[in-house]
This record gives structure tokens, sequence and C-alpha cells, in this order.
């Protein structure tokens, strides 16, 4: 996939923040349509043990901002499958068991380079600011524990769209 420009993303995310709840569930039924397996992969993550409401909601959202990135940019993408996500994903939470007993320094310094690093560097960096700021978010109900596992999610899922 080409890489999506910052720029990309910035239309894509202030477009969705600019919708109301009806256009906002009606992008959301398009993304349905276009990637059950996907949205499905965001959906079954949230469930978590773990995962607060607030997380799993910001997951969806974050997750439809990305793909409306994508899929203004124009990339056309196959529908994605259950067998595409979990290869990924399997490969994703051996690199978060890599990061099991790190110094929150030593997990930023590592999260820094494997974005610098990305073939989405832009996607990338959208998904770690948006999930560091979701830590601040003081009305948000956020689990300090899921922060990582919403990284890994976002990493599995901007990368099940690259590998096309």
């Amino acid at each position: 996939m080409k890489p999506i420009t910052s720029k990309a993303i910035e239309r894509a995310s202030e477009y969705i923040d600019n919708l109301e709840d009806d256009g906002i569930e009606k992008l959301m039924q398009i993304f349905i349509e276009q990637q059950p397996g996907m949205v499905a992969y965001l959906m079954v993550s949230g469930e978590e043990d773990f995962m607060t409401e607030d997380s799993q909601q910001y997951l969806i959202y974050l997750g439809l901002k990305i793909w409306y990135a994508i899929y203004s940019s124009g990339v056309k993408s196959p529908v994605l499958n259950d067998d595409d996500i979990l290869e990924i994903e399997e490969k994703n939470m051996v690199m978060l068991e890599y990061f099991d007993g790190s110094t929150e320094s030593q997990f930023a310094e590592e999260v820094e380079l494997m974005v610098a690093h990305h073939p989405q560097m832009e996607l990338m960096r959208y998904a770690v600011f948006n999930i560091m700021s979701m830590d601040e978010e003081e009305e948000l109900d956020i689990n300090e524990d899921c922060l990582g596992f919403l990284f890994i999610c976002l990493k599995t899922f901007i990368e099940a769209f690259n590998k096309y």
C-alpha cells in the first residue's frame, strides 16, 4: 500500500471529528460493509478483560479514522479476513511480550524506533499520538495497562492493510 500522508490523515480525522452522530453511524456502516473482518477484529480486541468501555470505544473510533484515511486516499484494499489479521497479530503479540518489564522510557524509545522505520510511518505516528493523548484525557476511564495493547491492536490493523 502506498504510504498515507499526514495531510490525508489530518483531513480524514477532521472530517470525522466534524460529523454528527448519524454521519459517523453512516460512515461506520460503510466501514463494516467494506471491511467486516477488520471491524470485527477491533470489536473483539476491545472485549479483553482489562479494556474499559472508553478504551473499547476509542479503539473502534481510531480504527474508523485510520481506515477512512486509507479509504479516502484512494487505496483499494481487498476485504481482509481473519487469517490475514491473526498472522500479523501473533507477531505483534510476541513483540508486546518483549516489552514486559520495560520501563516507560525504554518502551517509548522502542515505539519511536518502530514508528520511524515503519512503511506506514504517518499512520503509526497518528495511532501512537492518539493513544498517548488518550492517557491524558481526564474525562475518559482509561486503564493504563491497556495502552500497550491498544498500540498492538492499531499496529496490527495498519499492517493488515499495508500487506496489500
